[in-house]
């Protein structure tokens, strides 16, 4: 299989009053095209912090992270804005949609930031297979929980990306609408072929993917 991921010894640190901290040492693994891997730990583990750092928010101190074949850090700040918006979706606990956009136009956002055309006929079936046909022209604060995270959904896939990455994507919602919000991320996930990382403290979503992480001392263990 492909490998889309690597992590080769990543550490990240931050600069406080008492000195240098360490938020994550020797991290490595590899995820392969098409898995769904979830990543667990406790509050304050540095599970997002690794997210900001696979999704090119941040930069690691030290090691390197490779996707789909790509070294990040041998990247512009330009060319890995540009690189994270195609190869790489997001969906957050808080949804952060766009809030004077539509369901469509938040759907359709990273085409518009690439500056292609949107491609109508797919982001029309993307839409309907997410249950959002009758509000694609609302805007999110007239929609539920559950309807948001589904916009944030068709907004993460909207470019097919290699990547998504989901933090805590349920942690907002009610265990039924949860379920079904995940059900149909899965669905979504495996229609078009992208790699799914989530990060959750869930045990039974953690028990939906392939394979667990467990985020402690600092570093990545795979349950096995």
């Amino acid at each position: 299989m492909k490998p889309i991921l690597e992590l080769a010894e990543v550490g990240k640190n931050f600069a406080t009053q008492q000195g240098s901290l360490a938020i994550l040492e020797a991290v490595s693994c590899t995820v392969n095209k098409g898995e769904k891997v979830a990543i667990i730990g406790p509050s304050g583990s540095g599970k997002s912090t690794l997210l900001s750092l696979i999704g090119l928010l941040d930069e690691p101190t030290k090691g390197s992270i490779s996707i789909d074949g790509v070294r990040t850090d041998s990247l512009s700040q330009t060319e890995q804005a540009a690189f994270r918006n195609s190869q790489i979706g997001f969906i957050f606990q808080s949804f952060e949609l766009i809030a004077p956009f539509t369901v469509e136009e938040n759907i359709a956002a990273p085409i518009e930031i690439s500056t292609e055309k949107v491609p109508e006929e797919e982001l029309m079936q993307l839409i309907g297979k997410l249950g959002l046909s009758e509000r694609r022209n609302a805007r999110p604060q007239t929609l539920s929980g559950g309807e948001k995270q589904r916009v944030a959904i068709g907004r993460a896939l909207m470019n097919k990306p290699a990547l998504i990455l989901a933090d805590e994507p349920t942690g907002s919602l009610d265990r039924t609408t949860g379920e079904k919000v995940l059900s149909m991320l899965i669905d979504a996930v495996d229609e078009v072929g992208s790699t799914l990382l989530i990060i959750t403290h869930d045990e039974s979503i953690a028990g939906l993917m392939d394979r667990v992480f467990e985020l402690k001392d600092k570093t990545l263990h795979e349950r096995t």
